[in-house]
């Protein structure tokens, strides 16, 4: 061998030992920078698994049945081609029913949802004006109420108990199935609908009591690691203050109900923190790392390939040449651990915002943009997981903002009504209203400044900047309104 030839084998051979240094080098830094994001994950309070979350409630075997609380029976007035027109009975109901059950309560939410908006909220953030209380609405909402009197006895029973959880196999991860979500969402409605025909037919008391139903129902997903379950939770809120709206235009609570719902209010907005979700939401998606690495042909699978775009149309790949090429392409260019990396900084960050007080935590929050165009594309897998898990969280923060923005109104609301009690008349400022009637200024989560107000005769208009955190004295679209008139 020529001393080129050797000195060319050298080379050649200390290229490679450089080479295998670099790579295991990189492996090394990644690998540690993965652990210490894990291990700031758990400090936080979080975890890799999202079973590890909560402890297991009642058994979690698949085909147990689903513990719903209470029976959930509720009866239709009129005949519905989804159920046959039968009163739909979910006692025992199974986790493979979890579909068949979704599908049913959309139905029901939807029916029910045909009915307009009972807040006397002139507007929300979308600019959708929402239609004020019509009496003509009373006698079909009568017959609902009255048709559904059993169920609605045995939710306000079971409300007054300490709040339990549901049966839930957390183990899925993101894959977990919570079939009690939308049943919530419409007892809420139900109570609500209960709480509106009760007002206007001089039960005042009644009302307020379906009001304070919903305000429990709530805490019984509180504690649930998902997002999901936190907009739920909004939501129920939501029909129990747009209830409250209707109640001090059109009933005459007595002062003891009206403090009792004040103090109920007040400090309600830790509820509202999305820390704990988004640790859930964390763990379900360190889950689906997990899942993903053992088989990325779920990737393609019919239940998550419309989400990510891929294949052409959504539809699940269908012979093994296919699912062989995908599965292929995807390891050649997947780095799971620089995307685990990536997702937990991000998510990380997520929760830290979640930390902040307003208006900051609202600040450069990022346009929400479909996880598919993120991702992936119809022509291939996606290059990495972190966008798709991610996805629209940081939209959640705007949902947050909104049931914090009526939950001000309210309690700014019922204090108003009070000092109207006692005075006789509301007062020129919002001000006037503390330390009596409020304890602290309520403050709006757009600009931090005080809640707009202003009297008008025998009534008074309250209202938040609203997203475009510009005050347009309530006129714009964008502005959160509540006007009151008696």
């Amino acid at each position: 061998m020529t001393k080129v030839a050797r000195l060319s084998a050298v080379a050649v051979a200390a290229a490679l030992v450089i080479a295998s240094i670099s790579i295991w080098a990189g492996f090394s830094r990644r690998q540690a920078n993965l652990e210490h994001e894990i291990a700031l994950l758990k400090a936080e309070g979080g975890c890799t698994h999202a079973v590890d979350l909560l402890p297991a409630p009642l058994g979690n075997k698949a085909g147990e049945s689903v513990a719903l609380l209470f029976p959930l029976q509720f009866k239709w007035p009129y005949p519905n081609a989804a159920v046959g027109g039968k009163p739909v009975d979910f006692r025992d109901a199974k986790v493979a029913d979890a579909v068949k059950i979704r599908k049913a309560f959309d139905e029901y939410t939807t029916w029910l949802a045909s009915w307009p908006s009972i807040a006397s909220v002139a507007s929300n953030p979308s600019g959708r004006a929402a239609p004020r209380w019509n009496d003509d609405w009373r006698p079909w909402l009568g017959k609902l109420a009255a048709d559904n009197g059993a169920f609605l006895d045995s939710v306000r029973s079971t409300v007054d108990g300490e709040p339990p959880m549901f049966d839930i196999d957390w183990s899925h991860g993101s894959e977990t199935l919570l079939p009690h979500l939308s049943p919530l969402r419409s007892t809420a409605r139900l109570l609500s609908a209960d709480a509106v025909v009760r007002c206007r037919n001089g039960d005042t008391a009644g009302a307020l009591e379906d009001v304070g139903a919903i305000l429990r129902l709530r805490l019984f997903i509180d504690k649930e690691p998902a997002a999901i379950s936190h907009l739920v939770s909004y939501a129920i809120d939501s029909a129990a203050l747009r209830t409250i709206a209707v109640i001090l235009e059109k009933g005459r609570p007595d002062r003891a109900a009206v403090e009792k719902m004040l103090a109920y209010l007040d400090g309600r907005e830790e509820l509202n923190r999305l820390t704990t979700a988004l640790l859930g939401e964390t763990a379900m998606g360190l889950d689906m790392f997990e899942l993903v690495s053992r088989n990325p042909d779920i990737l393609a699978s019919s239940g998550l390939s419309s989400y990510l775009g891929y294949p052409q149309q959504g539809e699940p790949l269908s012979t093994k040449m296919e699912r062989l090429v995908f599965r292929t392409r995807f390891k050649l260019t997947w780095s799971r651990t620089s995307d685990e990396i990536s997702f937990l900084k991000t998510m990380r960050e997520i929760r830290a915002r979640s930390r902040k007080d307003y208006p900051t935590m609202l600040e450069g929050l990022p346009d929400p943009s479909p996880a598919s165009t993120a991702v992936a594309s119809a022509s291939g897998p996606p290059k990495a997981l972190a966008p798709l898990l991610v996805g629209s969280l940081p939209s959640l923060f705007r949902s947050q903002a909104i049931a914090d923005t009526h939950l001000r109104m309210t309690r700014a609301a019922l204090a108003l009504y009070l000092y109207r009690m006692d005075v006789g008349a509301y007062p020129a400022t919002l001000d006037t209203l503390i330390p009596k009637y409020l304890k602290v200024p309520q403050l709006d989560p757009y600009d931090g400044r005080p809640l707009r107000y202003r009297p008008t005769g025998r009534g008074f208009t309250l209202y938040s900047v609203g997203p475009d955190s510009s005050d347009d004295s309530g006129a714009s679209p964008s502005d959160i309104v509540w006007q009151h008139e008696e």
